[in-house]
């Protein structure tokens, strides 16, 4: 009997990990399915996959023709001598741990090939990056290229591309920007700049963030989440204290104002008043905030930002006569 328990023994010691589940460098998670449940068809990509989470999924395969196009168009316009796939394989298979470890849950059996993921990499990378440069006129744009003639592309890929699971590592986004783009467009702009152009005014409130003093960014989603919330101040102490909806701040003698602030979180009370800049929701805001937050749930160096000014209006807007007097006296929704 010893010697069976020491052999149980044995073999659960060396089945015991040496190392955390999950890398210290990871950001790009699967969002969990506690906040999924809450509406699942904001997490899941419609039109095109970034990233391996939803890499081969049937229903998307369409945009797979559009990244090797795009990629096909890259190398024929030679930007940069040095720019060959060639290159850019090798670029990034030297980094391809790197870029797994971003990932919080790639289990052995999801990449069966690296040389595949690499590939993987490349294609999704460098569509994004072209995107990028068609939407600011650094190249031109195909005449049938149906990402720019028809509008339910365009507004699907601005949702597509802001997902928490549909994310490339940052590091791709810059190296593969550096590798193919000419000494001039280097000169002239960024991969950061060229994704706020892309972005531009968002589906909560245009930020203030400045490309050229931007922080260090994980994915774009990341930059999504710096640009709106770079300005604002962290709270002093944590906690939360439930106020009351609107309806019941109105009886209480509280007015609600439109603050003048730039700032989509610079909501201030003073004096009986409380000021809350105006924000845009337009149809993919849902999407937006939500992966902001679930973001914000998943990453242990973000600060509950996004989740806190989500809890807010959540406490304020308690029916639809709280929402109609928000809207009126603070906010614009189209």
């Amino acid at each position: 009997m010893a010697e069976v328990n020491r052999v149980a023994v044995l073999k659960l010691l060396g089945g015991l990990p040496t190392k955390p589940p999950w890398p210290s460098g990871r950001c790009i998670f699967r969002v969990p399915s506690t906040i999924r449940r809450h509406n699942e068809y904001v997490y899941d990509p419609q039109l095109v996959s970034i990233g391996p989470y939803h890499h081969g999924h049937e229903r998307l395969q369409h945009m797979e023709k559009f990244k090797r196009w795009y990629l096909r168009c890259l190398l024929d316009r030679t930007p940069n001598p040095e720019c060959n796939l060639s290159r850019l394989f090798e670029v990034i298979k030297s980094n391809a741990q790197y870029c797994l470890d971003c990932y919080s849950e790639m289990e052995e059996d999801t990449i069966i090939d690296i040389d595949k993921f690499i590939v993987m990499v490349i294609l999704d990378g460098c569509f994004v990056i072209e995107l990028f440069r068609k939407q600011a006129g650094v190249l031109p744009r195909h005449p049938d290229d149906p990402i720019f003639t028809t509008s339910y592309m365009r507004k699907i890929l601005l949702s597509d591309l802001m997902l928490l699971e549909n994310q490339l590592p940052w590091f791709v986004l810059e190296v593969l920007f550096d590798l193919t783009s000419s000494h001039q467009e280097r000169g002239n702009t960024s991969i950061a700049a060229l994704a706020l152009d892309y972005f531009g005014f968002n589906t909560i409130r245009r930020g203030s963030i400045d490309p050229c003093t931007i922080p260090a960014v994980k994915h774009l989603l990341d930059l999504q989440r710096n640009n709106i919330t770079y300005a604002t101040k962290s709270p002093e102490r944590a906690g939360w204290n439930p106020i009351p909806c609107v309806t019941k701040l109105l009886q209480l003698g509280v007015r609600l104002e439109a603050g003048e602030s730039s700032e989509m979180m610079d909501v201030r009370f003073d004096k009986g008043v409380m000021r809350i800049p105006p924000i845009v929701i337009l149809d993919n805001a849902e999407s937006l905030i939500r992966n902001l937050i679930a973001y914000e749930q998943c990453d242990g160096t973000c600060k509950d930002k996004i989740t806190s000014y989500a809890v807010l209006l959540n406490n304020l807007i308690q029916s639809g006569t709280d929402l109609d007097y928000l809207r009126v006296s603070t906010m614009t929704l189209t």
